[in-house]
């Protein structure tokens, strides 16, 4: 059975939602020299349907101590380009998507998708 377009969209979407997750926890934030972001983690990266934009929503790792509000804001618009270029580098497109870095809190953020390893790893059996 062929896929409709709709569907293929849907799937390269989660595919590159993933992907730019992986890439942002694994080594773009952590090798961003902005000492403002150390207090930060990934928690989610949402791409738009027509992936032409992305938001990687960042947010305090346990225990740490929240920037004031117009430092972090100041932060984060400095990395937005930071960012984006690495994406850039690490999941190769067509035509890279806009960037948006957003702080959110952890309590009102739905849980992000599975990591994209995860997904083709055979399932545990139980013995």
């Amino acid at each position: 059975m062929k896929r409709t377009d709709d569907e293929s969209a849907g799937i390269r979407q989660g595919r590159l939602s993933r992907e730019f997750l992986d890439a942002c926890r694994s080594y773009i934030l952590p090798s961003a020299s902005d000492p403002t972001l150390e207090v930060l983690e990934v928690a989610r990266v949402d791409v738009s349907t027509d992936l032409r934009n992305v938001t990687v929503h960042l947010a305090l790792r346990d225990g740490e101590e929240a920037p004031r509000p117009a430092v972090l804001k100041a932060a984060l618009e400095r990395a937005v380009p930071f960012f984006r270029r690495m994406l850039a580098e690490a999941v190769p497109m067509k035509r890279t998507p806009l960037l948006r870095l957003a702080f959110v809190s952890l309590k009102n953020l739905p849980p992000s998708p599975p990591p994209a390893d995860s997904a083709s790893a055979p399932p545990e059996e139980g013995g």
